[in-house]
C-alpha cells in the first residue's frame, strides 16, 4: 500500500485499510495504519502497536479498603465469627496492600541513630473507634482467583487486631497474618489447598491447548461441582 495514499484516503474520512482473519472460531481484524514521513525507514520505530496503550496503576489498599468496609457494614451484630472474603483481583497483587488496608500503613521515624516503625490510623480496624469493625472477626483475601489458580494460591486469613472480635475458625488449608505491635507474624497453611477443593495438585490435568472447542467446554460443568463443594 501507498503510506501517502491512505493518509489522503483518511483525510477524506475514507477507513483505514482493515484484514480480519478468521479461523477455529476466532476473529483477529488487522488495521494498517501509516507511517507519518519523519518515522519511514527509521529502525527503532515499532512496526506492530496495540490499541489502547493507556493503562491505570490504581492504589491496591484503596481497592481491598473500600470493599471490606462494604461488606462487612452489610450486618448488624451475628453474635458470631464474621469473615469477610476478598478476590484481590490485580496485575500485580501485593499482600502490602492488604496489609495496609487492614492494619494501617507504615512510617518509620528517625530515633537518635536509629529509627522506629509505627503505623497511620488509616486501617480498617485501626482506624476505627469504639470498636466499631470489630464484628469482624478477619478477612480471607485470595489474590485472582480463578479457575486455572484454585490449587496454586493459597488464601490468607488476616485476623482482627481488635480485642473485642470473636475468634475465626481457622481451616489447615488457610495461611495467616496477624498484627504483633507494629509487625505482622504470618503462618503457613498446614495443608494445600487443592485437598480442601478435592482436585489433583497440579490441576487442570491434560494438554494445555486442546484441539477441539468441546472438550474446554466439557471441563465447565466439572470445576463449578468442585468450586461448590
Amino acid at each position: 500500500m501507498d503510506p501517502d495514499q491512505v493518509i489522503a484516503d483518511h483525510e477524506r474520512k475514507v477507513p483505514l485499510p482493515s484484514h480480519t482473519w478468521q479461523e477455529a472460531g476466532w476473529f483477529l481484524t488487522f488495521q494498517a495504519i501509516p507511517r507519518s514521513p519523519s518515522k519511514r525507514g527509521n529502525p527503532s520505530s515499532r512496526t506492530i502497536d496495540s490499541y489502547p496503550s493507556v493503562r491505570v496503576v490504581e492504589d491496591g489498599s484503596e481497592r481491598v479498603l473500600d470493599a471490606v468496609t462494604y461488606k462487612g457494614g452489610k450486618y448488624g451484630d451475628l453474635e458470631l465469627p464474621f469473615i469477610v472474603a476478598v478476590g484481590h483481583a490485580a496485575d500485580f497483587p501485593e499482600d502490602e496492600d492488604t496489609e495496609s488496608a487492614l492494619f494501617g500503613s507504615t512510617v518509620e521515624y528517625a530515633c537518635g541513630s536509629g529509627s522506629i516503625f509505627s503505623r497511620k490510623p488509616d486501617g480498617y480496624w485501626t482506624a476505627t473507634y469504639d470498636h466499631a469493625h470489630s464484628r469482624v472477626s478477619g478477612v480471607l483475601v485470595v489474590n485472582n482467583p480463578a479457575p486455572w489458580t484454585w490449587t496454586i494460591n493459597t488464601p490468607v486469613l488476616w485476623q482482627s487486631p481488635d480485642p473485642a472480635s470473636l475468634p475465626a475458625p481457622i481451616f489447615p488449608t488457610w495461611a495467616t497474618a496477624r498484627l504483633a505491635g507494629t509487625q505482622v507474624e504470618r503462618r503457613p497453611a498446614i495443608r494445600s489447598v487443592h485437598t480442601a477443593l478435592g482436585l489433583p495438585e497440579r490441576w487442570p490435568t491434560g494438554d494445555a491447548f486442546p484441539s477441539g472447542v468441546t472438550e474446554m467446554t466439557a471441563a465447565a460443568p466439572s470445576v463449578l461441582t468442585a468450586a461448590a463443594r
